[in-house]
């Protein structure tokens, strides 16, 4: 129980982390491409609760589930490379498994957003591991 306790409070942390990751990724986009940051925040703040709220309704419970079993298996010694790499390749299998379900979803391959995504699913539990609390947690996953 402990376990599941400690990852669901480490995906709930790596998804504030993404979810500011990707903010900042679809700022600079928007920076980059319309030169007016200011009035685009409010577009890339929408795109980003959009993206990060389907996210998390769609992908989290798969992804608890994904690393309570597999986790373990990941012969990586490093704790938190062997996080960012399985949260990375979750996302990625995740979403190609969306695509069963949802075929249009194909579609998103080909957006930004999708590769800000695995970017920032590989450099979260980096930046988590910067805080002693989640040190800890992410040792006893």
């Amino acid at each position: 129980m402990k376990k599941i306790i400690n990852i669901t409070l480490c995906g709930l942390s790596l998804e504030v982390i993404e979810y500011f990751l990707l903010l900042s990724a679809i700022q600079i986009e928007n920076i980059l491409k319309y030169n007016i940051p200011i009035l685009r925040f409010s577009g890339s703040l929408r795109d980003a609760n959009e993206i990060s709220f389907t996210r998390f309704v769609f992908y989290f419970l798969f992804w608890v589930i994904a690393i309570y079993l597999l986790y373990d298996k990941i012969n990586i010694k490093q704790p938190i490379l062997k996080l960012g790499v399985a949260n990375c390749s979750l996302y990625i299998l995740l979403s190609l498994g969306m695509t069963l379900f949802f075929p249009f979803a194909i579609e998103f391959f080909s957006r930004s957003f999708f590769y800000f995504l695995i970017i920032s699913t590989f450099l979260s539990p980096f930046i988590l591991n910067i805080l002693p609390f989640f040190k800890r947690i992410i040792a006893t996953i």
